[in-house]
């Protein structure tokens, strides 16, 4: 494994710690068949705060336990200002500057196409073609009922 994913799979295991330090009080309480509704609902609202402090305080924190993990047990730190090459492609800042601007997803579309990204995200494609063929698909099907209509109306009278 490279210093990257040594570094990912540290960090992803301490923030499912703190995830599971932050959920434990409320899973072990409503485990208990003996709760009461009104004190369930306060220790999960404290869970809510609790992970919504997490997320808008707590990355610093996360990042620098991670760190320190890391150099501890001389893993190496990734320098995060680096450009990261995922599978074998860089992921390059000018290429994302690319897909500023457009005015369409129809331009979206052709962009990931002409920069060979639709290939790397294949689900963005496919949705942004289902969103772009959803238009006449929906004329035809309205189309098919109104013909419908005009028969079954045909046929009544």
């Amino acid at each position: 494994m490279n210093a990257m994913q040594d570094f990912e799979s540290v960090f992803s295991l301490h923030f499912m710690f703190e995830i599971l330090a932050v959920t434990d009080d409320l899973s072990q309480v409503l485990q208990k068949k003996d709760q009461v509704i009104q004190n369930a609902m306060r220790l999960l609202n404290l869970c809510k705060c609790a992970l919504l402090n997490l997320r808008e305080k707590g990355w610093d924190t996360l990042l620098s336990k991670v760190i320190e993990f890391c150099v501890d047990r001389h893993n190496l730190v990734p320098n995060m200002e680096d450009i990261i090459v995922v599978n074998g492609r860089p992921r390059c800042v000018a290429q994302r500057r690319s897909f500023f601007n457009l005015n369409s997803i129809f331009c979206v579309a052709q962009k990931l196409v002409k920069t060979r990204s639709a290939y790397y995200f294949p689900l963005v494609y496919r949705l942004l073609t289902l969103a772009l063929i959803l238009l006449v698909a929906t004329a035809s099907v309205e189309r098919v009922f109104s013909a419908m209509n005009l028969i079954k109306n045909d046929l009544r009278n």
